[in-house]
């Protein structure tokens, strides 16, 4: 059940780092795939939701928490160079 729960915080952890918008599009998961995205307007900003996880650069360190907030559990953090899995991004 551990091994479960650590892969689900990974994922969690690449679409809200996509989220907070400390990732920039590296490619998509298959090139021959016609990748759509659904814009969401928040307050404050838009996210861009896309119907596939895309390969992202991290741009800037950043904490990775349970919700976007900074009182939330801490999950993870992410350090600028590497790569994550997201599942979307923000205009900001």
């Amino acid at each position: 059940m551990k091994k479960r729960n650590k892969k689900t915080a990974k994922i969690l952890a690449a679409v809200l780092t996509a989220a907070l918008g400390v990732c920039v599009p590296e490619m998509t998961l298959q090139a021959a795939e016609t990748l759509t995205s659904v814009q969401i307007q928040m307050p404050g900003f838009v996210v861009e939701q896309f119907s596939a996880p895309r390969l992202m650069n991290v741009t800037k360190n950043a904490v990775v928490r349970t919700l976007p907030d900074h009182n939330a559990e801490k999950l993870t953090s992410v350090t600028a160079g590497n790569t994550v899995w997201g599942w979307g991004q923000t205009n900001t």
